[in-house]
């Protein structure tokens, strides 16, 4: 019979038995009274140290996260209830790296009030090295061609105003003289 055939060819009755043979697999495993079927699912049917699991006497495995006692966890809150809490207050203070006085507030512990601003040590302004008209003659007008004496004071300038920060000086750097970062990086 050519059906048979096609069948034996395509192997479709060990398909078949293979599946049924699957399907008693999985009827094995049911799932305990009591767990949720997508619970159940989840673990793969491996017990848990979970209380429904644990009470129907299955195996239990070690939980990931530690536990600990409930007395441990009040002698933690004992000690915390009985430290003493800094005092905070609302404090106004001038930023050392601004020179118009501007005044700003935050909230700062009392014992530190004292102290200076924490972040100005962080904010310094550059320093750049000046040059004068004999120097600007001498040194910088022939080292490239193109850039004028009062191109060079714009990029000094802009230099100073944003830590040379080449990006930044490329983007607010005036279009008109349309140089590369390359080119002030250089210069």
């Amino acid at each position: 019979n050519m059906s048979e055939d096609v069948k034996q060819i395509l192997e479709l009755k060990k398909r078949d038995k293979k599946s049924s043979d699957k399907k008693k697999n999985k009827d094995e495993k049911k799932r305990p009274e009591g767990v949720n079927r997508e619970v159940f699912s989840l673990t793969n049917g491996v017990p848990s140290s979970s209380g429904a699991m644990r009470n129907m006497g299955l195996l239990s495995i070690p939980p990931v996260i530690g536990t600990t006692d409930s007395a441990s966890i009040l002698k933690g809150k004992k000690r915390a209830l009985n430290r003493k809490v800094d005092k905070w207050v609302w404090m106004q203070f001038e930023n050392s790296a601004r020179a118009d006085g501007f005044k700003l507030s935050h909230w700062q512990k009392e014992k530190n009030a004292d102290d200076p601003y924490p972040f100005a040590k962080i904010n310094h302004k550059i320093k750049l090295v000046t040059f004068t008209d004999d120097e600007y003659n001498k040194l910088l007008k022939t080292l490239h061609r193109g850039w004028t004496k009062e191109e060079t004071l714009y990029l000094w300038d802009m230099c100073e105003r944003y830590d040379l920060n080449f990006i930044v000086i490329h983007d607010r750097y005036d279009k008109t003289y349309q140089r590369t970062v390359e080119e002030l990086k250089d210069r």
